[in-house]
């Protein structure tokens, strides 16, 4: 029951987990902030202003869709279990059944 503790505790919030574990993220990164630094030189104040509140509705965007996007999954995995568990949790027999089906359809 370890992670329906974290979960309950609030010690698991996706959000505020590490991206050193996702390849490419930190050189993307770096890169992005490269190109607004030499992109937000160039603009003039009013266009500067524009810029970042162009970047916060993305940013907001992006949380939108990725809250989704998680709950989307965690309602997928959820339903991936009771279905397994209504067949009396035998997940290696439907596996099996599958395979089966895709074999005699072809």
């Amino acid at each position: 029951m370890g992670m329906i503790k974290d979960i309950y505790m609030g010690n698991n919030v996706p959000i505020e987990k590490s991206t050193d574990s996702i390849k490419g993220y930190r050189e993307l990164h770096l890169e992005w902030l490269g190109v607004y630094e030499k992109l937000s030189g160039k603009l003039n104040d009013d266009q500067n202003v524009l810029l970042k509140k162009l970047l916060s509705m993305y940013g907001e965007l992006n949380d939108m869709f990725s809250t989704d996007c998680y709950e989307s999954g965690f309602k997928d995995g959820a339903k991936l279990m009771m279905e397994i568990l209504d067949k009396g949790g035998d997940a290696d027999a439907e596996i099996r059944d599958l395979e089966n089906t895709i074999h005699t359809e072809h």
